[in-house]
């Protein structure tokens, strides 16, 4: 695993192609991950330091290999660990590759590709953040990230001090794959989404509380809007916003109906504005909506040439939308979102543009997934080149 310096984006090979990547948010896990590498690796910066100097620990999953249904933790430099010099110096070659703590390689053989990965943190050490994963046979795994307990004599630490631990694995009742996944962490439940349309939810056990038709055909995103409401997006081109205060039975609308020919792969809500959400299209555009608005969308974007995996509003600055496509590029919107005393509404104006952070040239192949860190400013993505790069905003 090599770490390559693209301009000012930072890339390390992990092997086949890479579909899913999620970080772990927690400051007191990224401590602990940092004192694990000062012992494997002097160079490393003193797990004292500030929050954007701890590495990164990432959850992925790959694609399109034997080993598609793998499960994947590592340990990976913070983009402060490289020096801001010209690129005609080398880097900090100490520090320059990540670290695998776990494979479920040997265990995942009755396993399905995996779909999708949900992480739900507490602020607490003692409280294990979970993992939860879907996957093509329908069945849906959730793991907890723990340590392993050492002696205070073992001068060296094995792979494995940071691992995921299989809590369950549950058969959904779906047809199919679970083609989407979603949790609200608060409420402690989570929506799966099935190729037969179907929705299914369960309790943080995955206990099954309810399910219902949601569509004719494969549900293709879900997303909790809150406690009481979900949306679906479905290869019918609807999406649906269901009220789930009525438990045994949920009632659905459709809210907005997407462009001719083309679908919604993934929806994201405005951390701000609970009415308003972005949805990226298989035709690679962008479009946000306002649910109170019937069916029109606020704002359309040509963010892509093709399929958009995966959306997300700027955490800290949410004028801004972050995607990734098939086209091979992640890009950022500015979408000059506005809201007055007499309401909160969203909308695109002359001047809003679209910046492509990464680019098809920069890497080749898709961009499949994509996350933030808020300490650095940055992103982290994966590609079907089965490499991961990081880039500062």
């Amino acid at each position: 695993m090599n770490g390559k310096e693209k301009r000012d984006i930072v890339g390390f090979q992990l092997g086949n192609k890479l579909s899913k990547i999620k970080l772990i948010k927690n400051n007191q896990w990224r401590r602990q991950n940092a004192e694990i590498q000062l012992e494997l690796d002097q160079n490393r910066l003193d797990s004292t330091s500030s929050s954007s100097s701890l590495p990164f620990l990432a959850v992925t999953c790959h694609w399109d290999s034997s080993n598609s249904n793998q499960l994947s933790l590592y340990s990976i430099p913070s983009p402060h660990y490289y020096r801001h010099s010209p690129s005609s110096k080398k880097m900090n070659h100490s520090m320059e590759d990540p670290y695998q703590f776990f494979s479920n390689e040997n265990n995942s053989n009755n396993n399905g590709e995996i779909i999708d990965i949900q992480i739900v943190e507490s602020a607490s050490m003692g409280e294990f953040p979970l993992i939860v994963t879907n996957d093509s046979k329908a069945k849906l795994s959730i793991y907890s990230l723990e340590t392993n307990q050492m002696e205070s004599n073992q001068k060296e630490r094995k792979q494995g001090d940071i691992q995921l631990v299989c809590q369950s694995s549950i058969q959904l009742d779906h047809r199919g794959a679970s083609s989407s996944l979603s949790i609200h962490s608060e409420k402690k439940e989570m929506a799966s989404g099935g190729e037969d349309g179907k929705v299914i939810l369960l309790d943080q056990d995955g206990h099954e509380k309810t399910k219902w038709m949601a569509d004719s055909l494969s549900i293709q995103s879900i997303a909790y809007l809150s406690r009481e409401s979900i949306l679906t997006a479905s290869l019918t081109s609807q999406i649906k916003r269901w009220d789930l205060r009525q438990t045994d039975r949920p009632t659905g609308s459709t809210i907005a109906i997407g462009p001719m020919n083309s679908f919604v792969h993934c929806i994201s809500q405005h951390p701000l504005q609970p009415s308003i959400f972005a949805t990226g299209s298989s035709n690679g555009t962008v479009f946000v909506w306002d649910e109170r608005l019937f069916k029109l969308p606020v704002a359309k974007i040509e963010a892509h040439q093709s399929n958009i995996w995966e959306i997300r509003f700027h955490p800290t600055n949410p004028d801004q939308i972050l995607s990734c496509s098939n086209d091979g590029s992640v890009t950022i919107c500015d979408t000059n979102a506005f809201s007055d005393n007499n309401r909160s509404s969203f909308k695109v104006e002359s001047g809003s543009s679209v910046k492509t952070l990464i680019q098809n040239s920069s890497i080749g192949g898709s961009v499949n997934s994509f996350d933030y860190d808020r300490g650095t400013n940055s992103i982290v993505c994966c590609s079907d080149n089965g490499y991961l790069y990081m880039k500062s905003l």
